[in-house]
């Protein structure tokens, strides 16, 4: 018989991960099914791929509560080719990103930090100068290596950072710590409402 799988653990260190309640506010248009939330959900063959030639992505927290964002990680799509047009999906790759930061808006935004992004398969990080209090987190991404209008992105993390005074995300919000210390996943929906699934039932072996 196979062994049993380990237990998918619950991505507390990734504020906009599906299973803390991160959320997508707004984004360019989306080719095929490849929508961005599947550069949320921490599956290693998904990716969100978009039709723009400067695409930007507005991401939330659960609740649309604030959190102290010291950077973001970035990790590109790790299969060789493409779904739309069987080239190589390094064509793909975004060469910079832009992070910007509201607290009152989805379109009152402050650049926080600009930076280049090598072109590998590794994660890549990107601190900020210096931890911004947020409530909405855009990123931007000015142009790819080669292959618009495609632009690819498997994997977007906001990570937290810390500064005397400020509480974390998860301690403000207990129900959901409890949540996902019993392996459950919040979904949240348009009304902003959330329900559970189990972890297991998101991230299965074969996605």
């Amino acid at each position: 018989m196979p062994a049993a799988s380990s237990p998918r653990l619950a991505r507390t260190d990734k504020l906009v991960a599906i299973e803390m309640g991160g959320r997508v506010e707004g984004h360019d248009r989306v080719t095929l099914d490849f929508g961005p939330t599947r550069a949320l959900d921490g599956k290693p063959n998904t990716f969100w791929l978009t039709g723009y030639t400067s695409p930007n992505l507005v991401l939330s927290f659960i609740g649309h509560d604030t959190a102290l964002v010291s950077g973001i990680s970035i990790t590109f799509p790790q299969q060789a080719n493409d779904p739309i047009g069987d080239k190589p999906f390094a064509r793909t790759f975004p060469t910079s990103v832009e992070v910007w930061t509201s607290m009152k808006g989805t379109e009152d935004f402050q650049k926080a930090v600009a930076a280049p992004l090598p072109q590998d398969l590794s994660e890549h990080t990107i601190a900020l100068p210096a931890p911004v209090e947020a409530r909405y987190v855009k990123l931007v991404f000015p142009a790819n290596a080669g292959a618009q209008p495609l632009t690819s992105v498997a994997e977007i993390a906001v990570r937290e950072g810390q500064a005397a005074g400020y509480v974390p995300l998860l301690k403000r919000h207990a129900d959901l710590a409890a949540l996902l210390s019993s392996n459950g996943v919040c979904v949240v929906s348009d009304s902003h409402r959330f329900t559970t699934q189990p972890l297991t039932s998101i991230y299965g072996e074969k996605t």
